[in-house]
């Protein structure tokens, strides 16, 4: 029986409940946590248990009875009465219980799995008199009435033009800022606080102006297409409802931080950003209390919902619990409750976060006062326990999707309640009123701001010139090389496991031949080379995190960073005995999720910019399971947003016969996002290649993402090597030359695994007539290194060689960049394909044997 389905119990199970609710007495560790919960909630009302079906419920039975089903008949509807009754919901104290939960507030209890916890929230929510003060109704009231004049005020000034108006949700405007009051008078005073929210459309522009004080003769003069250019703003730009800011608040004595990422129209997209922002800025030393405000519709549809809910108690993705306000419109677009988050009658647009275990609560909108109340509960139970807790604030849309729209097409019955319905502002001033807040007072700050809005309005009509942003850090040319004894330390490290640790056998090997290799004994292989480079950036004090699906082994067991003893499961993080500090580098595993996953590591990166942040797919075919976070926000906030990350993909792709879903990281894609500089898109081909790389990503102070093709069969070929040497001396060069043909007929150019069939295809025929050049950067493209490269022959034909087919991979890329006063460029490879690969071994071989015949001319390559 669980706690969710049966808080009252019929007369079939009553000697059950009564047996169990015996052990429970003798030891309450004889039941299960469920059941703990159950009698904890019911002796907190009196003792006992639930009277059976068919009787009036009293006592610990009713009480029980309201606490898990009172949200089902609450008044939390603005627009009409809630008719429903439950049975077990009558008796003789049920007033009582009725004001608690089945007023304005529908708190779901059934949820919290934790008796703990709901021994709290009960406590909290039965007994704490928490109500508004005569200052904080004043602000309730101000931040209502702000809401909707600043909506009325556009409506009225730039008749159907799109904002996304959140009237029927005013109440959002006042409750941050009650929120961000609560949050920045916690702790010590030199502690720094912020807040980190992320919102989709609806009632952004309202947030923007009367949360984080974005001037209003900016935002008018964007509505009124008068803003004039800044020198050195972002080149594109993006839509007013899509805009972010970052504030210095202060409430009273107390600063805080607010900012409000930029999101794009994807909803609920931002999500996972705001956690990592939210999880840099805590280790950075502040209190960062992270928001997600939700639309009903899209907090039930999004999978990214789910996939950041599962990142609550990890341990990488740990931000000390997230608090969520839904926008509940009860209309998504054109499409009713029944079309986008389900029917019946205990179906509520939030159960996604049941699996969360905490609570939930269902507030009408128009009654600031009990969402106000619910939200300080919310965030109470969010600091005790460091949990999400979620509020469904249920309104209305006054308008259509847009304010050009009309919803009456789809909804005329729901917009004939919504239309006459008055303002929340408009609800809530007489019970302001009769609270005792000044008539004269609510008057002098309605005055106050509507003056606001004519004077921005003038400013606006005259032309607005919008603050200057940051000016972005221009490159340099960092060195790369490491000391050799920062390299001979990492070696020391890897050589001198803890007390006691006992390595799995193949592991053992592994560690040994890479300690030699890291003394110069051998030559390094990629895995070596690798953490040879976090290590010695580690000594230099920057910071690393790198996350990903099986990051700390690597997929292909090639990294080995955090190793497990064989007799106790202990875990050893070896790079973290080359940090400066505690922290400083974080190599952890993820949950099996890309989108979610990589939202949160570009979001740190926003914050945490000096050092590297890298995400690894398990397998390179995988990203596009986070293509939302690549196309919206990696490869274009830069130039919507003037956003900069430096954010690391680490993608293994190549073509070795294992099937279409393992073979490419879609090369294709990342090169048709690249413009505006806006990218670095590489695939390094040697240990000392990844080294150079990495490094001068850490160091580089014009932040770019970094892609990067990583090998999976090149890990361990033993022509993939290269010397300690090449770590010590040299950089990351963007194109590496022909080292040994000196004249040659053709010229081929490549990148990736396919270098090393050719060379070894070209040493079995002892051919000294084709030179092979390897294009490592593929963005920025490397002209004048290719140039330079190509310099020394007069070949008769160039050709660019590729393993992916014709229509993915970097060919029309390298056809776009190409000058043609290079030569004519060929091209040889597989033809189109719609699969990036073939499924068998067998094929794999075939088409791989004659892609390099095209090159050494049993067949003749392609023309452009």
């Amino acid at each position: 029986m669980s706690l969710t389905n049966a808080p009252v119990f019929d007369p079939a199970s009553l000697p059950l409940v009564e047996d169990y609710y015996a052990k429970f007495k003798a030891n309450p560790a004889s039941v299960g946590a469920e059941w703990q919960a159950y009698f904890l909630g019911w002796e907190g009302a009196g003792g006992g248990v639930a009277n059976a079906a068919g009787s009036t419920p009293s006592g610990d039975g009713l009480a029980e009875a309201w606490r898990t089903r009172g949200h089902l008949v609450a008044q939390t509807n603005p627009l009409k009465p809630n008719p429903r009754r439950l049975p077990e919901l009558e008796g003789a104290e049920a007033a009582k219980w009725q004001a608690l939960y089945g007023g304005s507030v529908g708190l779901e209890l059934g949820a919290v799995r934790e008796p703990a916890e709901r021994a709290w929230l009960q406590a909290w929510w039965e007994s704490n008199p928490a109500a508004p003060d005569t200052a904080t109704r004043t602000a309730l009231y101000e931040g209502l009435f702000q809401a909707n004049a600043f909506e009325q005020f556009l409506h009225k000034k730039f008749v159907g033009v799109k904002r996304f108006s959140v009237e029927g949700n005013d109440g959002v405007v006042p409750l941050l800022h009650q929120l961000a009051t609560w949050h920045s008078a916690q702790g010590q005073a030199a502690l720094a606080k912020s807040m980190v929210i992320g919102m989709a459309h609806r009632g952004r522009l309202n947030v923007l102006c009367n949360v984080l004080h974005k001037p209003l003769a900016e935002m008018f003069a964007g509505f009124a297409d008068t803003l004039k250019p800044v020198a050195g703003a972002a080149s594109a730009g993006d839509v007013k409802y899509h805009l972010g800011k970052v504030y210095e608040a202060h409430y009273g004595a107390n600063a805080i931080t607010l900012q409000l990422l930029f999101n794009p129209s994807h909803l609920e997209a931002v999500n996972p950003s705001v956690l990592g922002v939210a999880r840099a800025r805590q280790e950075r030393g502040e209190a960062a209390l992270p928001v997600l405000i939700h639309g009903d519709s899209a907090v039930a549809g999004q999978g990214v919902v789910a996939e950041c809910n599962n990142l609550m108690s990890l341990a990488p993705y740990r931000v000390g619990g997230t608090l969520h306000l839904v926008l509940n419109n009860q209309v998504g677009f054109t499409g009713d409750p029944a079309d986008t988050w389900g029917t019946g009658s205990e179906a509520y647009c939030t159960d996604i976060f049941k699996a969360l275990g905490v609570p939930i609560f269902h507030c009408n909108a128009d009654d600031i006062e009990a969402c106000w109340r619910a939200l300080r509960c919310a965030y109470e139970y969010r600091q005790q326990f460091g949990k999400d807790a979620v509020l469904d604030l249920v309104g209305y849309r006054r308008w259509g999707h847009n304010e050009g729209d009309d919803p009456t097409f789809t909804q005329p019955k729901l917009y004939a309640l919504v239309r006459p319905h008055p303002t929340p502002a408009e609800v809530y001033k007489p019970q302001a009123l009769a609270a005792g807040v000044s008539k004269a007072a609510l008057e002098q700050l309605e005055a106050a701001y509507t003056k606001q809005l004519d004077e921005a309005l003038k400013d606006a009509q005259a032309g607005y010139t919008p603050k200057a942003g940051k000016e972005p850090s221009k490159a340099n040319t960092p060195e790369t090389g490491a000391e050799a004894g920062a390299i001979k330390k990492v070696a020391e490290v890897w050589g001198k496991p803890p007390s006691g640790f006992v390595y799995n056998e193949k592991v053992k090997k592994v560690i040994d031949e890479r300690v030699a290799m890291l003394y110069g004994e051998k030559p390094l292989n990629w895995g070596a080379a690798e953490v040879a480079a976090y290590g010695t950036l580690a000594q230099e004090g920057l910071r690393i995190r790198l996350t990903g699906q099986d990051v700390q082994r690597g997929t292909f067991s090639h990294r080995q960073c955090v190793l497990t003893c064989s007799d106790t499961n202990s875990r050893w993080n070896v790079l973290n005995d080359l940090a400066q500090r505690d922290g400083q580098v974080y190599v952890a595993n993820s949950a099996l999720s890309e989108n979610a996953v990589l939202g949160f590591e570009y979001g740190y990166s926003l914050i945490q910019q000096s050092g590297l942040t890298i995400w690894e797919g398990q397998f390179g075919d995988f990203a596009n399971g986070a293509q939302v976070v690549i196309d919206q926000f990696i490869a274009s906030a830069e130039a919507k947003w003037a956003q900069t990350s430096n954010v690391v993909l680490l993608l293994p792709h190549g073509y070795e016969g294992q099937g279409p879903e393992h073979s490419s990281a879609r090369l294709e894609r990342f090169l048709q996002l690249c413009a505006d500089s806006n990218l670095r898109v590489c695939v390094p081909s040697t240990p000392a290649q990844i080294f150079h790389l990495l490094r001068h990503q850490a160091k580089q102070t014009e932040l770019k993402p970094l892609i990067v093709m990583t090998p999976k069969s090149l890990l361990r070929n033993p022509a993939a090597v290269s010397p300690l040497s090449d770590l010590l001396r040299g950089s990351w060069q963007p194109v590496l030359p022909e080292a040994e043909v000196k004249q040659a007929k053709r010229v081929v150019l490549c990148s990736g695994k396919v270098y090393y069939d050719l060379l070894a295809k070209r040493e079995a025929e002892k051919r000294t007539d084709v030179a092979l050049i390897r294009v490592e950067q593929l963005y920025p493209f490397p002209a004048e290194a290719i140039a330079k490269a190509l310099s020394p022959f007069k070949p008769k034909e160039v050709l660019w060689v590729q393993e992916e087919p014709r229509n993915m991979g970097s060919w029309a890329h390298v056809r776009e960049y190409w000058d043609t006063t290079w030569g004519y460029l060929h091209y040889a490879g597989r033809p189109a394909s719609a699969s990036p690969a073939v499924g068998t071994t067998s094929r794999h071989n075939a088409e791989q044997a004659a892609v390099l015949a095209q090159v050494f001319g049993e067949n003749k390559a392609k023309a452009a």
